[in-house]
Parts: structure tokens; C-alpha cells; sequence
């Protein structure tokens, strides 16, 4: 079943792993009516966005802010505590900031 599994390291050139990939699946996602789908795909664009840079793009952190609105609305405690810790830097600083998240910091 394992098989058919690409495990070279050029299997990701594909842009399949891409953060504007994760972001797009996540809107998708979300629009389908798959919330908590969508929230994994926003967190991953992120972390993915992160790993490639010291300073995520703005369509990353945008992600992230909808993850941490889905977790909420979702009931995912942990998750939105989670992706708060990783939005509690932009909050701060008052760069990024989102309405909903104003009277968090």
C-alpha cells in the first residue's frame, strides 16, 4: 500500500507544499463546509511560511488569524491557544492586527 509513495526529496517541487498551496486548500476547505480541515491547512501554510523565513508573509499571517478564528468558533481550545502563542509577536506590536483580537494583548 506504502508503494506508491514519492519519497524522493524533489517530490515537493510541485508547489504541493507550498504555503500559498496550504492557503488556498484552506480556503477551499472552509468553503466546503470543512472547517476544521481548513484550520489544519491555515496552521500549516504558517508553519510552513515560518520555516522558509524569519518574517511569514502577510498572506500567512492572515492564515493564522483565520485558524485561530476557526479554532475558536470550533471549540478547539488548545489549537486557538496554540496558534494565539504563534500570533502573540504581531499582536504586540500592533502590526497585523485583527479586530477580533484587539483586547487580547
Amino acid at each position: 500500500m506504502l508503494e506508491n509513495i514519492n519519497t524522493s526529496p524533489n517530490s515537493r517541487d510541485d508547489g504541493a507544499g507550498t504555503p500559498e498551496n496550504y492557503l488556498s486548500r484552506a480556503v477551499a476547505a472552509c468553503e466546503a463546509g470543512d472547517a476544521r480541515l481548513g484550520l489544519h491547512l491555515y496552521l500549516a501554510a504558517f508553519e510552513q511560511a515560518a520555516e522558509h523565513s524569519d518574517a511569514p508573509s502577510e498572506d500567512a499571517i492572515m492564515g493564522l488569524k483565520q485558524a485561530w478564528r476557526v479554532a475558536c468558533s470550533t471549540k478547539e481550545r488548545a489549537l486557538a491557544e496554540y496558534i494565539f502563542e504563534r500570533l502573540e509577536t504581531s499582536l504586540r506590536t500592533g502590526r497585523n492586527r485583527c479586530p477580533e483580537c484587539a483586547g487580547l494583548c
